[in-house]
């Protein structure tokens, strides 16, 4: 619990730190905004980072809030933020879309429409502009 640390003891922060990283124990926005104090040589700033395609722009709202009241920023995951900022990133089409950033330049997921959903010029257009991933046969370890 928070109340069992002296808020003023560095050793504190650190121990606090330690235990709660693996969890979200450093989201400022429910589930991955995270934001923590970072010690570089001697000088301390906050680092923001999400890993989460759908809150992106809850995430870039802190960081702003923190620099226009002057205080000392860093944001994470720039490449995959840039990425879809300049329209540069993949957007991978699958069954099963997820929300968080992907590896391999992939910044988000969605799902085709059903047939009902979209019309055929649409569709087709997807289609031609899809970079197709070969299918990966998957079997038993012998």
């Amino acid at each position: 619990m928070v109340k069992d640390y002296d808020i003023d003891s560095e050793a504190d922060f650190k121990e606090w730190k330690a235990a709660v990283s693996p969890y979200h124990g450093f989201d400022v926005v429910y589930a991955r905004v995270h934001m923590y104090p970072v010690n570089d040589n001697g000088n301390w700033h906050f680092y923001v980072s999400t890993h989460s395609y759908w809150n992106l722009d809850e995430c870039l709202k802190v960081v702003v809030g923190l620099s226009d009241a002057g205080i000392s920023v860093e944001l994470g995951e720039v490449a995959h933020i840039l990425g879809i900022l300049k329209e540069t990133d993949y957007v991978e089409i699958t069954p099963y879309a997820y929300r968080y950033m992907q590896g391999d330049n992939i910044s988000s997921q969605t799902r085709l429409p059903y047939a009902d959903e979209i019309d055929k010029y649409t569709l087709k257009k997807i289609i031609a502009n899809t970079e197709w991933k070969k299918i990966e046969k998957v079997r038993p370890i012998d």
